[in-house]
């Protein structure tokens, strides 16, 4: 931590963390865990019980074999026990709240992920969501079934999971934006060293950003099944081929924009500049205060891949791993995923270091 009391992202155990935060910043920590457990535990345990309750109550009213598949035209040709369903709906309910409990892993965190953020709001929400819409998309399905004497008789309930899907989403953004908006990051410990230059020696370093094998494997798989249906529309003369080229061609050149990048850093400091020209992020030498080469976990620390924006943070993060980490005399940060981080980040110290001691316009030397 800095003497102005900012955290950053840094190295080491979740205990060495701990003792770097500060007491305001550990009651937030202490705060948003405690909701967390709240909307990704008690709550889904809840609901799974009053779902299993519900059940076995409405057991006697249910008939038995009950229906447990109907054909197209709404017929119910599978039956089983309703034991069975309400067991297994049990159960799979208890093993999605039983996830929640993975946030409190900490070895399952990378070195220098957040201590706390967006994701850690959004893992116990979307568990909530999941176990309502599970619950509740059952519970509607089995209304039509009470008090049925012959279970051939029974219709679909196709409205059922609809209701419980909005149902679920609905409680899971709430419960997402009704938490404390902590944000915690891991504090750095240290700095990185400013690499050695003679004052008549120039620095340069260029690195690359690029997407992680499965980022790659999923744009290239979106863009062929997208080119694969305008090649199937334009073949069968189907209206509107020319809409899927447009959206072909906009994906492919958003993709290559925004995913792979040129770094370079030198005296000026750092300027990460697309494939394509545009877009390009300077950092300026004369506007770095701290520079560091850390470990970043974009999910953790940014909510996703990509060209990515939070309160006070803005990174270019294509994969998880080292890179480079700089705040701004605003307080701002910047982070970059590249390789050869702690070079990168030693020359850039170095660049920051030597602006320091250039005069502002206007003074003499």
């Amino acid at each position: 931590m800095n003497d102005n009391g900012e955290s950053r992202v840094s190295k080491g155990s979740n205990a060495e963390h701990k003792n770097l935060l500060s007491a305001p910043q550990l009651q937030e920590l202490k705060r948003a865990r405690r909701a967390a457990r709240v909307v990704g535990f008690f709550l889904p345990l809840a609901i799974t019980v009053l779902g299993a309750l519900t059940q076995i109550l409405w057991m006697p009213r249910m008939p038995d074999p009950a229906p447990t598949h109907w054909n197209i035209g709404g017929v119910a040709d599978g039956f089983g026990s309703p034991w069975t369903n309400a067991i297994g709906i049990f159960l799979v309910s208890l093993v999605l709240t039983a996830m929640s409990l993975l946030q409190g892993v900490q070895s399952l965190q990378k070195p220098g992920s957040a201590v706390w953020g967006a994701s850690n709001r959004a893992f116990p929400s979307i568990i909530l969501g999941a176990v309502t819409v599970v619950q509740l998309g059952v519970l509607l399905s089995l209304v039509p079934q009470l008090d049925m004497a012959d279970a051939r008789d029974a219709a679909p309930a196709p409205w059922a999971m609809p209701i419980g899907f909005g149902i679920g989403i609905a409680a899971g953004l709430a419960a997402y934006f009704l938490q404390p908006r902590v944000r915690i990051e891991r504090p750095i410990e240290d700095d990185s060293e400013p690499l050695p230059l003679e004052e008549s020696e120039r620095g340069f370093w260029f690195g690359e950003v690029r997407p992680s094998k499965g980022l790659v494997w999923l744009i290239f798989g979106t863009l062929a099944v997208i080119a694969a249906s305008l090649v199937l529309m334009y073949a069968t003369g189907t209206p509107g081929w020319w809409g899927m080229a447009v959206l072909l061609l906009v994906l492919a050149v958003l993709f290559a924009a925004t995913c792979w990048f040129r770094v370079r850093i030198d005296e000026t400091g750092l300027e990460a500049r697309s494939i394509m020209g545009w877009p390009t992020v300077r950092v300026p030498a004369t506007d770095i205060a701290r520079v560091a080469a850390v470990e970043i976990s974009p999910f953790a620390e940014f909510g996703g891949l990509g060209m990515r924006w939070v309160p006070g943070k803005f990174g270019i993060v294509m994969r998880t791993g080292e890179g480079i980490a700089v705040t701004r005399k605003s307080g701002r940060d910047f982070a970059i995923t590249v390789d050869d981080a702690e070079t990168g980040a030693a020359l850039l110290a170095a660049a920051a270091k030597a602006a320091a001691k250039l005069p502002e316009k206007g003074e003499k030397k």
